[in-house]
Order: C-alpha cells, then structure tokens, then sequence
C-alpha cells in the first residue's frame, strides 16, 4: 500500500474564470480491456479523479466522449462527481471529431479539451486554466517518443505545428501532453475544426485510423493550428503528469505523484527554465525561498515589483553620495533590487496570478531604475570624485534605449511575420506519423551560456555596474558598460540577421545539435 506523502503548504489552485468547460476523450482502451479512464488510481479511477480536479478548479460542465459499449461504465464512474458531467457515446475516432464540433461551439467560457485518462497534479491543470494569456493554451513537455506522444514545434511564442496519429511533424520542440485550454474567442473556429477534420477523415483523401486512442485532442490542436488560431505552449517542468493506459502504469504513476512534493515542483517551475548565467546560477537557487515566503505573507507580485522599484531608487541615491561607503551600498542595494525583480515573476507563475499589467508594471519599472541608477552613478562621480561623466552616462543610455527597442521590434516581427503556415507544415505522415521527436530549440550548454553572457542581459548588466561601481569608480563603470554592452547589442542584431535567413537558419540547428 502506498505512503502518502506529506505535502508542504502551497497556494489554493485558482480557479477556471468565465464558466469553463471541459471536453475529455475517454476513448483509449486498456491494456486488460475496457476504457483506461476507469483504471484504478488512490482509491479512486483516473476519470473521477480528474472530475474531482475540475469541480476544485471551478469548471462547471463536463463530456465525456466515449465508445457505445463503455458508455454505461463511464456514466457509474461520473455519477458522484458534482460536476453536470453528460457521457456521449462516439463509435469511431470521425466520430469523436463530430461530437467536439458540436458540442465545443456553444459556450461562453473557456473549453478544457484532454484525455480523461490523465493523472497530473493539481497544480498542472490549474495553471493551464488560470493561464491569463489572452489565447488558447496547450500544455507541452520535453520532445519524447511513444504511442501516446504528439509532437509539436514552437516559433515565435506560438504553436507553429502540431502532430497526431495522421500527422507528422519536423524539427519537434516539444511533445503535447493531451490538454488545452481554448480560448472562448476559438471555441467556434474549434468546432469548425473538428468538422472539417471529420468529412476529411470520412473522404478518400485520409485513411481513418482504427482506433485513435489518445489522439483525438491531438487532432483538434492539429485543426487549431491549421485554422489559424493562436495556441501557445505552456511547459509542464517540473509538475507530474501521465496517461496511464494499464493497471502496471497507473500503479507506477500512482507512486511517482504520491513521491513528489507538488508545492516543491510548483515552486520549482516557477523559477524560468531558460535564463541567463548569473540569474540561473547566482540568484535562483536562492530567490525561490524569498517567494514561498512572499507567497504565504499575502504578498502580491505588483507589491513586490514596487518594493524592489524602491530598493532600486535608494541603489542609486546611495550611488548619488559621492563616496566609497556610498557606491558599496548602492552595489548591495542594486543587487537586492534585482533578486526582488526576479522574485515578482517567479511569485506570479507560483501562485498564478499572472497578468499583463503586471508584465508591463514589471519592465516600466526595470528601465525607470536603471536609468536612475545611471543617473545616481553620474551625480556622484560629479560630487565625490570630481569627475564628469554625464555624457558617458548619456551614451549608456542612450544604447540601452536603442537596444531595448531593437529586441521589442524583434520580437514584435518575428511574431506578426511567423503565423501557423508561415514555417513547414505538419502533414499526413511517412513512416510513423505523429511520433517523431527533435532536438528543442534552444543553444545547447555551454555554448548557450555563453550566448547569454555576451549579450549582456540584465542579470549580468547590473551585476558589472555593481561590481565596477563598488571596487573601482563611476567611470569604469560607463566605459565597462558601452564596450561590452555595445559588443553584445552588434552581436544580437549579427545573430538575428542569420536567424532572418534559410541558410542561417540551418547552421544554427546543426549548433543546437
């Protein structure tokens, strides 16, 4: 018999906003028979225990899409959740597309579509409904192989391609784990999806898969894509999640989610998976305690972000000072400023309260401080060390600006020029269709370190105006801060150019290789 495992305290999951509803496939069968829904998890079956996540989450309706022969089965399972859960019956994956198109239209609220046969922390489905991104959301993990992995590809903070049993895809970046959250806006382009999807598997232009078993989600975010609609990638990181399709794999994943702190991994991928060096190294390890307690303190990411744009102004009034004592503490007050810059975001993803104002309170603050940090430093090279340096702080702002808005305009292009159809398409597959995995999309190790080294991010930048600052004078810090920071902002525009190109393109994937 299983142990269960104490769980540390963590926040209450949010709850699903706008009367969301679910859509969930019980239409894969056990190994033993029968529908691996009804598989025995904690004293309960995995469909029960995902209805129970999704009444605590605050979703108010639930289908259950399932063949005629199970219907029965899956109306006793569903019969004590509080959910209005109504079971339908599909006899065929065509089927299955034909009953999302006509139930996924009607709705006010967001659409939960999934697998019911999903055993995942709670905190794994209550960030992908709390998600406040005003789009749809398709939870992913690392690229992986097998017959319940999809693969899709990722470009420009979207899902650009998306595989199923009928579609392949290349250059995979990640593999999508069978729930997304559609966005009330997309639920009627949904529902046209999946008709389109239905006549095409019935024509003779697509051979109809004998059994889809978890892939009917899969081929609805595949007619997501493929209609145009805005799907981005949420990572699962370090929350559990699985679809156990037999009574040996629902016992295992039963241990291994009753043997994994949830608050612990929750805290854990709240921390960015992908950072720059002095971040990941120097303060993460760290700031993730500062959030636990900010988080059982009540406070709010926006009360952090003003507490650290505090800390910030009184860095540079300490560098204002003129003197040795001064530029010491503003280099420790910097630094504090910046551990709390990282903390905001970090308390936002862990208690899920994300918000673009947020975001954007965020960055207004981050550049008003470091231009006032600048400022700070020239006044008191003036008042202490009768130094002039304001047209060198002029000339370090004035690159930060131009850099600043160099990566905005890249960003901003890079995903008005990147729509679903603008990068290869997912289609019918050669060989093994739908599960082919690739390498991610990022700069493997050390060369990937390096790469955010010279670019000289924010991390990194504060840390050379403190460091400079504290151990030699004001102007080191301005000559330190134009030379390598002009180094890297010509390095960046360098590398986006060879990103602009095909033939760029293909070196910098033989790299990530």
């Amino acid at each position: 018999m299983l142990r269960p495992v104490v769980q540390r305290e963590g926040p209450k999951p949010a709850l699903a906003s706008g009367g969301a509803e679910a859509l969930l496939f019980a239409t894969t069968q056990a190994a033993e028979g029968g529908p691996a829904a009804l598989l025995g998890v904690d004293g309960a079956t995995l469909v029960s225990r995902l209805l129970g996540q999704l009444e605590s989450l605050g979703v108010r309706r639930a289908w259950l899409v399932t063949r005629p022969e199970w219907r029965a089965d899956l109306e006793a399972a569903a019969a004590s959740s509080a959910l209005d859960v109504r079971v339908v019956a599909a006899p065929a994956p065509a089927d299955d597309l034909d009953r999302a198109a006509e139930l996924a239209g009607p709705g006010t609220g967001p659409l939960l579509v999934g697998n019911a046969h999903v055993l995942a922390h709670d905190a794994a489905v209550a960030g992908l409904l709390a998600d406040r991104r005003p789009a749809s959301v398709a939870l992913v993990g690392p690229p992986a192989g097998g017959e319940a992995t999809f693969p899709v590809r990722a470009a420009a903070h979207r899902i650009a391609s998306a595989g199923s049993p009928l579609h392949r895809v290349e250059g995979a970046t990640g593999s999508f784990l069978g729930l997304v959250k559609v966005d009330a806006g997309d639920r009627e382009r949904l529902a046209a999806a999946a008709g389109e999807l239905s006549e095409l598997i019935r024509s003779d232009e697509m051979e109809e898969p004998a059994d889809a078993g978890p892939g009917a989600p899969a081929l609805l975010l595949v007619g997501l894509v493929r209609g145009g609609v805005r799907v981005v990638p949420r990572e699962l990181r370090e929350l559990y999640l699985a679809a156990p399709d037999s009574e040996a794999s629902a016992r295992t994943g039963e241990a291994e989610l009753a043997g994994r702190d949830e608050d612990r991994a929750l805290l854990d991928s709240a921390v960015k998976a992908s950072d720059s060096p002095f971040t990941t190294y120097l303060v993460s390890p760290y700031s993730r305690y500062i959030v636990r307690f900010a988080a059982r303190s009540g406070l709010t990411p926006n009360a952090v972000s003003l507490v650290a744009f505090a800390v910030g102004l009184a860095a540079a009034a300490s560098f204002a000072l003129g003197n040795r004592a001064g530029l010491v503490a503003g280099a420790l007050l910097l630094q504090a400023s910046f551990t709390l810059d990282c903390v905001d975001g970090q308390l936002a993803r862990y208690t899920r309260t994300s918000t673009s104002f947020g975001g954007w309170l965020d960055l207004v603050f981050d550049r008003t401080k470091e231009y006032v940090v600048y400022a700070g430093l020239a006044i008191g090279a003036t008042r202490g060390f009768d130094d002039d340096v304001w047209l060198l702080a002029a000339a370090a702002l004035a690159l930060l600006t131009v850099r600043h808005l160099a990566d905005v305009s890249w960003v901003a292009g890079r995903e008005s020029a990147a729509p679903p159809h603008a990068v290869p398409l997912d289609r019918p597959g050669d060989g093994a269709p739908g599960r082919r995995g690739g390498t991610m999309a990022r700069w493997p190790g050390w060369v990937g370190r390096v790469n955010e080294i010279v670019r000289l991010p924010i991390g990194e930048r504060f840390a050379l105006v403190s460091l400079t600052a504290a151990v030699a004078s004001p102007r080191t810090t301005f000559v330190a801060l134009l030379v390598w920071g002009g180094v890297g902002g010509a390095y960046a525009q360098a590398v986006r150019i060879v990103q602009s190109t095909a033939a760029g393109s293909r070196v910098l994937r033989a790299l990530a290789r």
